[in-house]
């Protein structure tokens, strides 16, 4: 973290801030330099969207993006603390050719401190103090989709993780090991709109904890990272409709580049453990193996698929989401994409998990 520095005026806080970040070892070791692109209007709550530049003058590598830098300015003899976070759908690792640059997109949220003198706001603060929601982040893609079927016609999905240990953001190389844990909460809810009051016709309760290891290069264009955990799933109902089981996943992440297209291609391996008698024959559907892919960029098209597969049954699943920035398609200031979501096979909720179905919808996500 640099020093602060002592502002005269009081309307300028955002690009103060940003000034220091470009001295911040995060971002700032060369041959890689990174400068203040644009810097957008505040909202209401002040934080104000920001695009960093990343420009490289050394040789081709894998740039890391950072998911939060944190600094401290003064302005009039009041310290506070400013944070640039990196935005949800912004890729946590991004391919720097040699002699090019790339566009990174942040936001900037002001956060007041308590007043303190100059001299003594150069002493940043313990790692420590940080606020509870510093450390919420969003986990899985959250959207709402409607598609005409016979039944289950709407889908919505909510996912958000907490980092357990730490200040939020703070799990990179050299940070405690710690810092990697999280709790993961997803929530799946199946409506079936035809019906007198709309009623869910089922909802999946996903609570997880697990071990995030964020991308880190590995060769020339590769980065390498992944996650392990235990998860339990339930759709929060009794008798003969009721459905749980708990499962210890491990799931290596590899990203690459496919000519200009980013990519990232998970395999996951599960096992079960606990009672499954509300679904005994589950792993006959779902199996014990999947795979994640992620085609696309950040700032445009992108797919990204799950599936799962039991070779001994042949019996599985494939769940894709197909998405674009709302903002490339009509003027407007919404935070939203424009979501495609498609399922085929077995167990698209808990309640059919031995049930086949095909399923396409259409909507929008505010995360993917």
């Amino acid at each position: 973290m640099t020093d602060p520095i002592l502002l005269k005026g009081r309307g300028s806080i955002a690009v103060a801030g940003l000034a220091l970040l470009l001295a911040t070892p995060a971002l700032a070791a060369s041959p890689i330099q990174t400068l203040i692109g644009t810097v957008g209007t505040p909202a209401a709550d002040g934080a104000t969207p920001v695009e960093l530049v990343v420009v490289n003058g050394g040789d081709e590598t894998t740039f890391l993006v950072p998911d939060r830098v944190t600094t401290q300015v003064v302005i009039d003899g009041t310290a506070r603390t400013v944070s640039v976070e990196r935005v949800a759908d912004q890729a946590r690792s991004v391919a720097l050719p040699s002699g090019g640059f790339v566009r990174t997109r942040y936001v900037l949220r002001p956060a007041p401190t308590e007043p303190r003198v100059a001299q003594a706001a150069a002493t940043p603060p313990p790692d420590t103090q940080h606020g509870f929601f510093d450390n919420f982040s969003a986990y899985n893609a959250m959207y709402a989709v409607y598609g005409p079927s016979e039944t289950t016609d709407t889908r919505l999905q909510l996912s958000l993780k907490y980092q357990l240990f730490g200040r939020g953001g703070d799990t990179g190389p050299g940070s405690p090991w710690l810092n990697r844990i999280y709790l993961g909460y997803t929530q799946r809810m199946f409506a079936d709109l035809g019906e007198q009051s709309n009623p869910f016709r089922n909802i999946d309760f996903i609570p997880e904890v697990f071990y995030l290891v964020a991308p880190r290069p590995i060769g020339e264009g590769v980065t390498l990272g992944g996650q392990a955990g235990l998860r339990h799933e339930s759709n929060g109902r009794a008798g003969a409709t009721s459905r749980s089981l708990n499962t210890i996943y491990a799931q290596p992440v590899v990203g690459f580049r496919l000519g200009d297209l980013p990519v990232e291609v998970g395999p996951r391996v599960w096992v079960y453990f606990g009672s499954r008698d509300d679904n005994p024959r589950i792993a006959h559907y779902r199996g014990n193996t999947g795979l994640y892919v992620r085609i696309g960029d950040a700032e445009g098209l992108q797919l990204t698929a799950n599936s799962r597969l039991n070779p001994g049954s042949g019996k599985g699943a494939i769940d894709a989401e197909l998405s674009y920035p709302l903002t490339r398609l009509v003027a407007s200031n919404l935070n939203l994409y424009v979501f495609g979501q498609a399922f085929a096979g077995y167990g698209e909720n808990l309640l059919d998990y031995d049930r086949h179905q095909a399923r396409i919808r259409f909507g929008f996500g505010i995360v993917r």
